[in-house]
């Protein structure tokens, strides 16, 4: 199913993922040799500078990784997908709603509220309203 996700997404969601472990542990052990680093320099009594790292910037560094990480590729990709799916859903909708909207609406706004209010009352004779108020008056 790999080449149908390929010609799907246009990329492959189980290679990303692989590629993605595989760059994060790649980093953990990085910071852990950098940590490591500035814990032989301190050892020794050197004086650390601003390049070496601290237990406290090893926990900041671990803490953004794993902040960072994208335990599930297919997840996110599934969650983009319908996030996209929504939005397009939703300007179809708001386009649609505007054009029937502006059709039904746009006669009614043309024609001034007294002239739809006489028209009212014409109709309203014109229906048989009168033997309603035949004696009322």
């Amino acid at each position: 199913m790999s080449w149908f996700q390929k010609l799907i997404y246009g990329v492959d969601p189980d290679q990303d993922q692989r590629t993605l472990d595989y760059t994060d542990a790649e980093l953990r052990k990085l910071n852990q040799k950098k940590l490591q680093q500035s814990l032989d320099k301190q050892a020794k009594g050197e004086a650390l500078d601003s390049t070496d790292w601290t237990q406290e910037t090893f926990d900041q560094a671990e803490a953004n990784l794993k902040r960072g990480a994208i335990p599930n590729v297919q997840g996110e990709i599934d969650k983009a997908f319908d996030e996209g799916w929504d939005e397009g859903a939703a300007r179809i909708r708001g386009a649609v709603g505007n054009v029937v909207g502006t059709a039904i609406g746009t006669p009614f706004k043309l024609i001034p509220w007294q002239l739809w209010l006489v028209l009212g009352v014409v109709a309203f004779f014109y229906l048989g309203g009168a033997k309603f108020l035949k004696g009322k008056l």
